[in-house]
């Protein structure tokens, strides 16, 4: 009998889930968990680890690194549906014998089998590569990013972590020196890629507002989490995976998620 179940399918960022409407987004990210966790239970399943995301805090209300108990103030349908299959799955903790462990990664960066190039630090790289340019919108803005092995490590720890340790448990997955606003990623850009022309405008995003720094003293503190790359390390290694032609074609629409909507 299994002894886990990672759920990470979902219709996932929000351009994706705007392009496919509230109905389809909430049939694949909210009804589709409810039914994964719910089969889970039924076939005995020790644990069920829910990738949900950082998205859920929104605009941080006071300037503070936002903490797994800060209040939720989702600002996109994409964060919406998470929010509520976070709820669900909290709400199944006390009395299921499978359990919900829920984890917050912050935005995800670096090489992997299908990079997605509609993503900050993969996206600014991509584009000082194959432009020389680079166009920031809401440039003061900060975000916090995780190498995917460091996400894959957090995983990990949770799959191995006792029972009562994480069961209906909430945990952002990143590391502190990934706060970054905007600019600092563009200032690790062009160390290695000087030529590049970097313009701003002022426009915001279409149903995305974020400007928090986040907290990961508790996956620190509860599972020894520890993260072993830093967004530098990430520009410097799609770079040279950029440079040496081992994704040949960038541009193509398999590594993004869906087109990306500005306003």
């Amino acid at each position: 009998m299994p002894q886990a179940v990672i759920h990470l399918a979902a219709i996932a960022g929000f351009p994706a889930c705007q392009s496919v409407g509230r109905l389809v987004a909430w049939r694949y990210n909210v009804e589709s968990t409810q039914r994964v966790f719910e089969q889970a239970d039924a076939l005995g399943v020790d644990r069920l680890v829910y990738l949900s995301t950082y998205s859920n805090y929104g605009l941080s209300a006071d300037g503070q690194p936002v903490t797994e108990k800060t209040p939720l103030n989702p600002q996109s349908l994409y964060a919406e549906t998470k929010v509520a299959s976070e709820r669900f799955l909290r709400g199944q903790a006390a009395d299921s014998a499978c359990a919900p462990l829920i984890f917050r990664p912050t935005t995800i960066y670096g090489l992997s089998p299908r990079p997605r190039f509609d993503l900050i630090v993969n996206q600014f790289v991509l584009e000082a590569f194959s432009k020389r340019r680079l166009m920031i919108y809401q440039r003061g803005y900060s975000r916090s990013f995780v190498h995917i092995a460091d996400a894959v490590h957090g995983i990990i720890l949770g799959l191995c972590a006792p029972l009562e340790k994480i069961r209906g448990q909430v945990f952002n997955v990143g590391a502190e020196d990934g706060n970054l606003t905007k600019d600092q990623v563009v200032q690790l850009i062009l160390k290695r890629l000087p030529e590049t022309d970097v313009q701003y405008k002022d426009i915001t995003f279409g149903g995305d507002m974020r400007d928090i720094i986040v907290s990961f003293e508790k996956i620190r503190r509860e599972l020894g989490f520890a993260a072993r790359y830093s967004v530098d390390d990430g520009v410097r290694e799609i770079l040279k995976a950029l440079q040496n032609g081992l994704i040949p074609n960038p541009a193509d629409p398999r590594y993004r998620n869906a087109r990306f909507i500005v306003s």
